[in-house]
């Protein structure tokens, strides 16, 4: 799961520019690129998540 977060984050950042501005201050700070990899995948795993229930509340499921 974690391996496949990781695939995803990198692909959306590229279509996102949002996250690729997120990668690229956190590379300018210096951080480790897997720490950014790790970032990026949280940051992704947020919004699909805030995504899933406002659907939820949309359709009034539970």
């Amino acid at each position: 799961m974690r391996s496949i977060l990781f695939l995803v984050a990198d692909v959306a950042r590229k279509f996102d520019p949002s996250l690729a501005d997120f990668r690229q201050r956190l590379l300018d700070r210096g951080k480790p690129k897997m720490a950014v990899r790790v970032a990026l995948a949280r940051k992704l795993l947020v919004r699909l998540n805030a995504k899933a229930r406002e659907t939820r509340a949309a359709l009034n499921i539970a």
